[in-house]
């Protein structure tokens, strides 16, 4: 069932209150193992999404790493569907349950930053500098620090990007979508490829689809030259006329052109990918961090390129995912260790060849271009990094506006109403929650 926005305000503004309980460290005592504190073996819990079991081993091979290195140390995984991942951690920190390392996306570092809910990394680096700070790209390192303090590092790092089928382009005889493409140019290639081929009156392929997760929409707001913020965070852009063009042409996709299929599973943020997998879709949004979903589920020869360019051209969003250590746990430096081993190079590296990750570490890149298994078009990822943006946040009720944005734009892509309708609702509850 979807929360309400008071929801999470009730349960955020609890942080204040409960950060104060202890992390969810275990020590239990072995005086046959010299190597943890006291001839104590450490046992670390660490919180991570996972909506298959190809990335849930993913994760519990890199927490044996942890252990082949530091055999003092344990690391327990929890693995929640990212649908319901961060109501969970929310719960978690609320009630002082956190696990010690916690993963997040850089767009809610702002949500939870305020709340002292991540301990400050800085003072790890400076005693670790074979850990290499520098080999991680900078411009998402940044997105996930607070007062000039780094709370977490990402693991992963791109642009979001179009993947499409292959097959479905070859069995219709319709080119490829092409980088750079104009918004009228997709609008015909997706036209093209929605095919009703047993004359049933509904598409068995549909040309696109696209989650409602505010993620997905803001790229095409930014190259349609608008914005849904601000410069300074005191007042929301999304009744301008270049935001609302943008939201209201993806509503045409579904109900004006009918070439993105109708979600009919609201509550489900991975509706795009499942039809895509599942070959009823040609064309999605998503990033090259995706690239091993791909390949394990997709059936059928596929591909990428930029997302459609807009009046200002293929701009897209940058984003990320990284991992930190909770404020509140029993054994940071422990909990620092295992971070050194999952984010240095060699943990780097093994995302890189697992297909999980598009390398936040510069120095992986190369490990990256080296798997035998990338797109044709691999270069499209770099040439949409090169016009990609960091998705700008709130400092002050973030999630909040998040929750706006998605259960008020759900007005538009599940009740077909006017996009300036909704923009002019949501702007007037964003600016209440921004002063």
């Amino acid at each position: 069932m979807k929360k309400s926005k008071s929801y999470y305000l009730v349960v955020l503004s609890l942080l204040l209150v409960f950060l104060g309980a202890c992390g969810n460290t275990k020590e239990v005592s072995d005086d046959k193992n010299d190597g943890g504190k006291d001839g104590k073996q450490i046992e670390l819990t660490w919180s991570m999404w996972a909506d298959t079991e190809e990335e849930k081993k993913i994760w519990e091979d890199l927490a044996e790493k942890v252990t082949e290195k530091y055999p003092e140390i344990t690391v327990k995984l929890q693995t929640s569907a990212f649908s319901g991942y961060y109501e969970k951690l929310t719960t978690q920190i609320t009630s002082g349950t956190a696990p010690d390392i916690m993963a997040l996306q850089a767009t809610r570092t702002a949500s939870f930053a305020p709340y002292n809910a991540f301990a400050p990394l800085d003072s790890f680096f400076e005693k670790t500098p074979e850990f290499d700070v520098e080999d991680v790209e900078k411009s998402i390192l940044d997105a996930f620090s607070y007062n000039n303090e780094t709370l977490l590092v990402p693991y992963d790092f791109g642009p979001l990007i179009l993947y499409y089928n292959k097959d479905i382009f070859d069995q219709y005889g319709v080119d490829y979508p092409k980088d750079d493409m104009s918004w009228d140019e997709f609008v015909e290639t997706a036209k093209k490829v929605t095919q009703d081929t047993n004359k049933d009156g509904k598409p068995d392929t549909y040309g696109f689809a696209f989650s409602t997760s505010f993620n997905q929409f803001i790229p095409w707001i930014l190259n349609n030259g608008g914005h849904y913020l601000n410069e300074d965070d005191t007042k929301s852009l999304i009744q301008e006329r270049e935001a609302t063009e943008a939201i209201q042409f993806l509503g045409d996709l579904i109900y004006k052109d009918k070439v993105a299929m109708p979600n009919s599973d609201p509550g489900n943020l991975d509706f795009d990918t499942e039809n895509f997998y599942s070959g009823k879709v040609a064309m999605i949004v998503g990033g090259p961090w995706n690239f091993g979903n791909v390949y394990s589920k997709a059936q059928f020869k596929w591909d990428i390129a930029t997302i459609p360019a807009g009046t200002a051209g293929p701009v897209t969003t940058v984003n990320g995912s990284g991992f930190g250590i909770n404020a509140k746990s029993g054994n940071k430096d422990a909990a620092w260790k295992a971070l050194s081993v999952i984010l240095g190079k060699e943990g780097i590296d093994y995302l890189v060849e697992s297909g999980r990750s598009y390398p936040a570490r510069i120095s992986s890149l190369e490990k990256f271009k080296e798997i035998n298994q990338l797109p044709d078009n691999f270069d499209a990822v770099s040439k949409a990094a090169s016009n990609g943006s960091p998705i700008k946040t709130s400092e002050k009720n973030w999630s909040q506006i998040v929750q706006v944005l998605n259960d008020e734009l759900g007005n538009v892509w599940f009740n077909n109403v006017p996009a300036k309708e909704v923009t002019k609702n949501i702007e007037s509850q964003i600016n209440s929650l921004l002063e």
